[in-house]
């Protein structure tokens, strides 16, 4: 009977292990009125019915774009800015601005018998600035004297990615539980 609640509390760790091991996670930084196009890891891995592109806001998630395999044209739902599809499923949201910063989910509505996937991706857009009136000011913009958001502005995007450190990670405890559980199950057995 203890085997047996055992068993089922390994089983339960383990799933719930491999389930954060494989969900995705991308971090986003653009500058205002960049184009920026949000990826959505896994599409190319899965045989899937829809793509669904989400905002969380205030905990709660709103639907922005989704396209089913099968159609050719997306269904739009009634977010408040213009935004489109890009290569490979990705969120196209063109010319971003700070409101636009946020956690997007791209839900991956998998087929019959296969494993839906829910990446998100974290995008923070800088702050605009407004361009001053050139005989008015002189701006020192050397590399040391530059404001953090003019410096931003020039560098590309950066992309990093998590889910080989969480997969990794939860394969890791995933195998060490394992060997844990085995000591302690041959153990009993020398005891009985």
């Amino acid at each position: 009977m203890k085997r047996k609640g055992l068993c089922q509390a390994i089983v339960f760790v383990e799933l719930l292990l491999v389930y954060c091991a494989t969900q995705s996670h991308q971090v986003i930084q653009a500058g205002c009125d960049e184009d920026v196009s949000l990826n959505c890891p896994g599409v190319d891995s899965i045989d899937f019915l829809s793509v669904t592109w989400y905002k969380h806001v205030n905990s709660q998630k709103f639907g922005i774009i989704k396209k089913r395999k099968r159609d050719q044209a997306p269904l739009m739902y009634s977010y408040a800015r213009n935004v489109s599809f890009g290569e490979n499923y990705s969120l196209f949201l063109p010319r971003v601005k700070p409101q636009d910063s946020g956690t997007y989910l791209c839900e991956i509505g998998a087929n019959v018998g296969g494993q839906s996937q829910y990446p998100t991706v974290d995008l923070t857009v800088n702050e605009c600035v407004t361009q001053a009136d050139p005989t008015s000011q002189v701006a020192d913009l050397s590399p040391t004297n530059a404001p953090t958001n003019v410096m931003n502005r020039t560098q590309p995007i950066q992309v990093q990615e998590l889910p080989i450190l969480w997969t990794t990670a939860g394969y890791a405890a995933v195998a060490l539980v394992k060997i844990v559980l085995s000591l302690i199950s041959i153990w009993v057995n020398m005891l009985f």
